[in-house]
């Protein structure tokens, strides 16, 4: 009797090696997605844990001069993607409430 691959005209070796193939190219593409860059994030909140909304957030690169900036949530979250590695500086402003510096942030 006859296996399935066998009537299709496919050996089951080379139905194996398609597989195999594909899963390679599969392994391949997922690999290349990943990124050396980093992310930065964080959540503002008060002396007495409530959550600050629309604080300004200042992410800066000191040997570069580079800096991004954002507001807080709905929540308090702030967040920034595919930052470069390197010392960073982070300022948190908001009208009302000290600002807030913290250096040497290794990314």
């Amino acid at each position: 009797m006859r296996s399935n691959s066998e009537f299709l005209g496919v050996s089951p070796v080379s139905s194996a090696l398609r597989l195999a193939g594909f899963l390679l190219i599969l392994l391949a593409t997922t690999a290349a997605a990943q990124d050396y860059r980093a992310r930065v994030q964080g959540t503002v909140t008060d002396s007495s844990q409530a959550l600050v909304v629309g604080a300004r957030v200042t992410l800066l690169n000191p040997a570069t001069g580079i800096s991004a900036q954002k507001s807080t949530d709905e929540v308090g979250r702030y967040l920034f993607d595919f930052v470069e590695p390197g010392p960073y500086q982070l300022r948190v402003e908001m009208p009302g409430f000290a600002t807030v510096i913290q250096e040497n942030i290794q990314v």
